[in-house]
């Protein structure tokens, strides 16, 4: 399997020994078999996205805490946004929000929303402006 299934059932074998759990206590939590989870534990089968939050849940542990943390492979570049680097969704002028009709079954209104002068949009959803410009949202 690949590195990164073998780095997930890694992590779930030192979280589930940490909790001192048997592979039997662990099956019986998220009703499979014990053969199943050593399988997930030595990489031979993938966990599926469902199991995986079942088992965080099961060790007390952030679904992060068992898929991140692999070490980043230097022979390859990725292409995708990593540190540093920006998003294109993030690095986009314009946003346009479409409102769906569902009684005609149609996109009623396309709403343009211009990104310019928007320093970073807070967790909670609140937009920060440039401090130059003294308007609030």
């Amino acid at each position: 399997m690949s590195n990164f299934t073998c780095y997930v059932g890694e992590q779930i074998r030192k979280y589930r020994k940490a909790g001192k759990m048997t592979l039997q206590d662990l099956a019986d939590a998220i009703h499979k078999s014990r053969a199943t989870i050593c399988k997930y534990e030595n990489g031979d089968i993938s966990v599926d996205i469902e199991t995986l939050y079942e088992i965080s849940q099961i060790l007390q542990v952030s679904m992060s805490q068992l898929t991140t943390g692999l070490p980043e492979t230097a022979s390859k570049p990725s292409n995708a946004p990593g540190k540093g680097q920006k998003s294109p969704f993030f690095q986009a002028q314009r946003l346009y929000f479409y409102f769906y009709d569902g009684r005609y079954q149609r996109t009623k209104q396309a709403i343009p929303f211009d990104l310019s002068g928007i320093d970073r949009v807070t967790a909670a959803g609140r937009i920060v402006r440039h401090s130059h410009n003294t308007r609030s949202a």
